[in-house]
């Protein structure tokens, strides 16, 4: 149900101007700019990255079974194999509108730091309850080095203390989990693994409570970014918590070639300059402007759009009801280029 409402909703936000393949990447939290641009453009940056395991042949499946229940069905007018929703499809829509995930998921805001965050706390309880118990040869249940070091450090950071640590992270967790429906908190107290007790997976976690295997990590998912929120919201309340929120690496969603693109424009070089330094074409360049503008709320897109650049794009958008770049070009003066098209998207929807 989590998992159908999701590629439901999606389908119904993307489905008049990107094929169907559009929600698989935006799940999956491809970095393709034109998955970031369309999470942002169609409002659904929500659930960025919500499913980064998810597979093709998941996504092909579930599309194909929506389709049997007559909930999804082929747009016949488009010259791609465009998904929309049939009127029984907006019905259900409508019907999962009232699901919690809808209200707690934020891919775009917690990109890979939900992974970190889930991750290290998972580790750190195991190892504290494995460890007050004089158990400590037990196999980590989380294999990344990373994580590994982490959880290493902190446990000695803290060693003096960790009676107190084990009882203010309960009354934390407890005071998080009490404001979730009881079925979502026991799934997360389950996936937790203590001495000689290890978590349940995805599949026993779906056998259990009698939920689709692909919803479980859905309903995950809502838990930590709700997690997340309350934590940022208030963090005298979290001290322990937040702690796992802590000295995080850069998890700004852009490439690595875009990066370095990024730290030349810092030190004032031109497009035209990048270009030439990084020996890149300035059409790749300017995939990495976009990228840096979809990512950063400062970016000065002043330097690259007058007042009047950003009227004639918007009077263009509107009149074409939508956002193909060769119908937005061809109402403009040949003096806005493509790539101005593309940046007003990108900062159109901030």
């Amino acid at each position: 149900m989590y998992f159908d409402s999701l590629l439901l909703y999606c389908q119904k936000q993307l489905h008049t101007n990107r094929s169907s393949s559009a929600s698989y990447r935006l799940l999956k939290g491809f970095k393709a700019i034109q998955t970031l641009q369309d999470a942002k453009l169609f409002q659904v940056q929500q659930f960025y990255g919500v499913y980064p395991n998810l597979t093709q042949k998941q996504y092909d499946e579930k599309i194909n079974q929506l389709m049997k229940q007559k909930l999804l069905s082929v747009d016949e007018k488009s010259t791609k194999r465009i998904i929309r929703l049939t009127d029984r499809g907006e019905v259900k829509l409508q019907e999962y509108r009232h699901l919690l995930h809808f209200k707690l998921l934020n891919g775009m805001a917690y990109y890979k730091i939900d992974k970190l965050f889930q991750q290290r706390l998972l580790l750190f309880i195991q190892t504290l309850l494995n460890t007050q118990m004089n158990h400590f040869n037990f196999i980590p249940i989380i294999d990344s080095q990373p994580i590994t070091d982490w959880v290493r450090t902190f446990y000695y950071q803290t060693k003096d203390n960790h009676d107190n640590i084990h009882l203010r992270l309960y009354e934390e967790l407890v005071q998080l989990l009490r404001s979730l429906p009881d079925q979502w908190a026991a799934i997360f107290v389950d996936r937790i693994t203590s001495y000689q007790t290890y978590g349940l997976n995805t599949f026993q976690l779906a056998n259990k409570y009698q939920l689709a295997t692909e919803d479980i990590p859905i309903i995950e998912k809502a838990i930590i970014h709700y997690m997340l929120t309350a934590i940022n919201r208030d963090k005298q309340s979290f001290p322990i918590l937040i702690s796992f929120m802590k000295h995080q690496e850069d998890h700004m969603t852009l490439t690595l070639s875009a990066k370095k693109t990024l730290l030349l424009l810092k030190q004032g070089y031109s497009l035209d300059e990048i270009a030439r330094l990084r020996r890149l074409k300035k059409n790749t360049i300017e995939d990495h402007m976009i990228e840096i503008a979809l990512n950063d709320v400062a970016f000065p897109y002043e330097e690259y759009l007058s007042e009047t650049d950003i009227r004639e794009i918007n009077q263009a958008v509107n009149e074409t009801k939508g956002y193909r770049l060769r119908d937005i070009k061809e109402k403009l003066h040949d003096n806005i280029s493509y790539f101005q098209i593309r940046l007003y998207l990108a900062i159109a929807k901030k």
